[in-house]
Formats: C-alpha cells, structure tokens, sequence
C-alpha cells in the first residue's frame, strides 16, 4: 500500500512538472487521473484497480480536453487562405463569359477561369464580384 501510495504521488509530481515546464499540454490529463488512482490507494484497492483508474482516466481527461481546446481554437473568426479571401472581391472581364462557355476575369491582379453563377453572359469591361471559387475557376455574379 506504501508503495502505490508513493508511486502515485510521484506520478502526480512528475506530470506537474512537466507541465508546469512546457507549453503544450504534454501531461495535464496525468494529474487528475494520478489523484484517482492515490484515492484508490488510500483505500487500499489493488493496484489493478488503481492502474484501470488511471488509464481510463486519463484517457477521458484526453479526449474531454481535446474536443474543449478544439472548440475553443475554431471559435471567432476564420483565418482565410489565398483562394477565400478573393470571394466579395471584384472582378474585372477580360475575356468575354459565355453563358456555357468559360471567360476570363482579373481578380487582384491575376487572370482565372472564370463562369456566371446564373451562366448568364459577361461582357470584357464588365466589372462583377466573385462568389466563389472552385479548383481553378472563380464563379461571379452581378454586383
């Protein structure tokens, strides 16, 4: 019983360290599961019981943990790559769109593949906001 109870306390030492030393959450779901298994101990449980206490507790405080910092970390506004800034952004014909056929646009300096949202034509000149992009094709609409 001497023996567990000090094993775990120093399972629970080490992982506060540990974390208390990082800053990337290497050991924290160690320590509740270590008071777990130091609990059982205490009440002189087998050591199976306690090792089951702590593997699964840990394993809980993972996963709980995990899905919290996921939440937390896609919370508030999206970071938008190259290709999803372009979408509101106008976009000048440089070659006529067809209502079928491809065109050209210019959107922030660059020259894409371009089709109407309606596959109504667009004429060179014309100016027209982006609504989304596809691979290597921006589809536009009337502004």
């Amino acid at each position: 019983m001497i023996v567990a109870i000090a094993l775990w306390i120093v399972v629970i030492a080490v992982a506060i360290f540990v974390e208390s030393n990082t800053s990337t959450l290497v050991s924290m779901w160690f320590i509740p599961a270590g008071l777990v298994a130091l609990i059982l101990a205490l009440l002189d449980m087998g050591f199976i019981w306690q090792f089951a206490a702590f593997a699964a507790i840990s394993l809980i405080c993972l996963i709980l943990s995990r899905t919290a910092f996921r939440r937390m970390l896609t919370k508030g506004e999206q970071v938008l790559n190259n290709v999803d800034r372009l979408k509101g952004m106008d976009a000048l014909v440089v070659s006529d769109i067809g209502a079928t056929d491809a065109g050209e646009v210019k959107v922030d300096g660059k020259i894409w593949r371009a089709f109407t949202v309606d596959n109504s034509p667009a004429s060179a000149g014309e100016i027209l906001r982006v609504h989304h992009v596809e691979s290597t094709r921006i589809y536009c609409e009337r502004k």
